[in-house]
């Protein structure tokens, strides 16, 4: 009886809260790919935003850490992940239409350390920045980049 008193005082925030879970979805997943060394590459996702509102954006993971924040890279964090400079080759493009969005990271010249599992989250962050504070349980599938190189003949 507790818990229906609780509700019946309560059903607009249940409901807005179930609705932002429930349709956050990704449409179109980023794709694995082979890529030769110093090509330029992209990895796309679709996400549903129609409830994407209020304090939740789209990321891009490598190998589960954040490197991005809405369509910024975060240089440090990537850097920690590839453990040398980026060099400004990761970009993201980012447009709207409707109630879907289109993230697009782009690495250009790809090296070996940009091969890895590369995934688009959606994130939780606080009022007053876009720090990622949690991953949500709605992730897309996971798209491995493999770099191919010629070895160097000694």
């Amino acid at each position: 009886m507790e818990t229906y008193r609780y509700l019946h005082r309560f059903p607009m925030i249940l409901i807005l809260v179930g609705l932002v879970g429930v349709n956050s979805q990704f449409l179109i997943d980023p794709q694995s790919a082979e890529v030769t060394q110093g090509a330029d590459h992209g990895l796309e996702c679709v996400v549903n935003r129609t409830y994407l509102a209020g304090y939740y954006f789209v990321a891009w993971t490598k190998d589960s850490e954040v490197f991005s924040a809405r369509n910024q890279i975060d240089k440090v964090a990537l850097e920690n992940i590839n453990g040398e400079d980026p060099e400004d080759r990761y970009t993201i493009t980012k447009i709207d239409q409707g109630n879907t969005g289109t993230y697009k990271l782009i690495i250009d010249s790809v090296k070996g350390v940009d091969s890895g599992n590369y995934q688009c989250v959606i994130c939780q962050h606080p009022p007053t920045s876009y720090e990622c504070t949690g991953i949500t349980d709605f992730k897309s599938s996971v798209a491995t980049l493999n770099v191919l190189y010629t070895p160097s003949v000694p």
